[in-house]
C-alpha cells in the first residue's frame, strides 16, 4: 500500500483563512505584528493612540496575545480603520476580517431537533 503524501495548505490553494480559523485573540496579534512590523515592535508600540483618528487603539490591550478580548474590541477597530462600515471591507487579507462585523464565525447556532431557534446554544463547529 503506497503512503499518502501530506500536503501543505498552499500546495492545495488553501488560503490562510480557509486552512485555519484564528481565535480573536491570535487574530489581533497578528494584525499587530503587521500594523508595526515585528513581534519586539509589538512590545514597544506606542499605538495608544491611532495616528488617523487621535483616539486610542481598541486593540492596544490585547496586543501582547494576553487576556481573552470581545469580539466587539475588533469590530471597534473596523469601525476606525473603515469610518464606522465595517461591511463596506473587502480586505480578505486582514487577520480581522472574519471578525469585522462583531461576531465570531469559528461558533455555529446549534438547534433542538425541532429546529426551534430559541434553542441557540453557540457551540465551536
Amino acid at each position: 500500500m503506497a503512503k499518502k503524501k501530506n500536503l501543505s495548505n498552499l500546495e492545495l490553494g488553501k488560503t490562510h483563512h480557509e486552512s485555519h480559523a484564528l481565535t480573536p485573540g491570535q487574530a489581533i496579534r497578528k494584525y499587530c505584528i503587521k500594523c508595526v512590523g515585528s513581534q519586539q515592535e509589538v512590545q514597544s508600540c506606542a499605538g495608544y493612540l491611532l495616528f488617523n483618528t487621535g483616539k486610542p487603539c481598541p486593540l492596544f490591550a490585547y496586543r501582547l496575545g494576553k487576556d481573552r478580548p470581545s469580539v466587539k474590541v475588533i469590530k471597534a477597530e473596523c469601525d476606525n480603520c473603515m469610518g464606522d462600515n465595517p461591511n463596506g471591507c473587502s480586505n480578505g487579507d486582514c487577520n480581522l476580517y472574519p471578525f469585522r462585523k462583531g461576531t465570531n464565525p469559528n461558533y455555529k447556532p446549534q438547534f433542538n431537533k425541532g429546529g426551534d431557534e430559541r434553542e441557540y446554544t453557540g457551540k465551536i463547529q
